[in-house]
C-alpha cells in the first residue's frame, strides 16, 4: 500500500469482468512528492498525465509521449539557434558521446581540417592569373571559414609594382543576400610600389560562417588573382549569367580610397568580363 497523507491507496487495483483494466494510484505531482516511496512504486501522475515510476531515487516519467511539449517543445515550443549537447552528451540518458567521432567522421568539411601555418583562399580548385587593380574600388571576396579559426596574416602578391601605390587589406562580415556587411577588421595598407608577397600580421578569430575580405588601392599595380572558375559545386555567389562556365568571384563598387567604410559600401556589382578577383589570403594560426 502507498500512503498520502492518512490516505492509503493501494498499488494496484484489478478490474473483474469483460472489461478488466489495471487501476493505478491517480496522484497530484504535490501529492506524490509527499509519499515515503520506495524504488519500485509506480503511479500515474495527473500533474504531468504521465505514468511515473520511483527507481530509489528520484520519480522519472515511464513511456513519454513525443507530443507531450515537457519531453520535446514540439507542441507549445520552439526549439532554435544552435542546439549544442555539452558534458555527458545523452539522449533520453543514454550517453552518445562515444559515438561523436563516427558522426564528425560523415559531417566533416574538409576546411575544417585545413593545416596551420599555410596561407588559404576561397574556393577549391580555384583558378590563378593576373588583374589589374583600378584606383579607388572597393573589392570583396568571399571567404569560408568552416570551423572556428584564428588567423594572423593577411596578404596579397604584387606581380606588376605601381608607384606609388597603397592598398588598405580588411575583413567583412556577411550581410544581406550574400554581400558584405559591416566591418570586422581594418587591418592597415601594404604598398604596391614593391613586387612579392604583402602580408599584415594580424590577430583575427573567426567563427564558423561567411566572411568577406576586402581591398581598396590608390593606384594600378597588378596582383596575382583567383577565379573559380573549376569550383563548381562551392560557389555561394553562382555563376556568371553572361559566362556559366564562371563563378561570380565577388563584388566591386565606387569608394575614393580611405580607411575601409562600414557597412560595406552599397551598390556593388560583380566582376567583370575576367570574372577574376584579387587574391587575398588569411594565414591559418590555429583550430580553435
Amino acid at each position: 500500500m502507498a500512503r498520502f497523507g492518512t490516505t492509503v491507496f493501494p498499488r494496484i487495483r484489478i478490474g473483474i469482468g469483460a472489461g478488466r483494466y489495471i487501476y493505478l494510484p491517480v496522484l497530484t505531482t504535490t501529492q506524490r512528492d509527499l509519499l515515503s516511496a520506495s524504488a519500485g512504486f509506480l503511479i500515474y501522475n495527473s500533474t504531468t498525465t504521465q505514468l511515473e515510476n520511483y527507481n530509489g531515487s528520484a520519480w522519472v516519467a515511464s513511456g513519454k509521449v513525443y507530443g507531450d511539449a515537457t519531453f520535446l517543445p514540439l507542441v507549445g515550443g520552439t526549439m532554435s539557434g544552435n542546439i549544442a549537447m555539452a558534458g555527458a552528451q545523452t539522449v533520453d540518458g543514454v550517453d552518445i558521446s562515444a559515438h561523436d567521432a563516427d558522426l564528425d567522421a560523415h559531417t566533416r568539411d574538409i576546411a575544417q581540417v585545413w593545416k596551420t601555418g599555410e596561407y588559404y583562399v576561397y574556393g577549391i580548385g580555384a583558378g590563378y592569373g593576373f588583374i589589374t587593380l583600378v584606383a579607388n574600388k572597393l573589392l570583396g571576396i568571399p571567404f569560408l571559414v568552416a570551423r572556428s579559426m584564428t588567423f594572423d596574416r593577411i596578404a596579397i602578391q604584387v606581380t606588376t609594382l605601381a608607384d606609388p601605390s597603397n592598398i588598405r587589406l580588411g575583413i567583412y562580415n556577411d550581410g544581406t543576400n550574400l554581400y558584405p556587411g559591416t566591418l570586422l577588421l581594418d587591418a592597415g595598407v601594404v604598398s604596391g610600389a614593391t613586387t612579392g608577397v604583402k602580408a599584415i600580421t594580424i590577430s583575427q578569430a573567426l567563427t564558423k560562417g561567411l566572411y568577406w575580405l576586402a581591398l581598396v588601392s590608390d593606384a594600378t599595380p597588378i596582383l596575382y588573382s583567383t577565379n573559380p572558375g573549376g569550383d563548381v559545386g562551392s560557389n555561394p555567389l553562382g555563376r556568371n549569367v553572361d559566362y556559366m562556365a564562371f563563378g561570380n568571384s565577388g563584388y566591386t563598387v565606387s569608394f575614393t580610397y580611405a580607411a575601409l567604410p562600414t557597412p560595406f559600401t552599397a551598390g556593388g556589382t560583380f566582376y567583370g568580363a575576367s570574372l577574376a578577383a584579387p587574391l587575398i589570403a588569411l594565414r591559418l594560426y590555429s583550430l580553435d
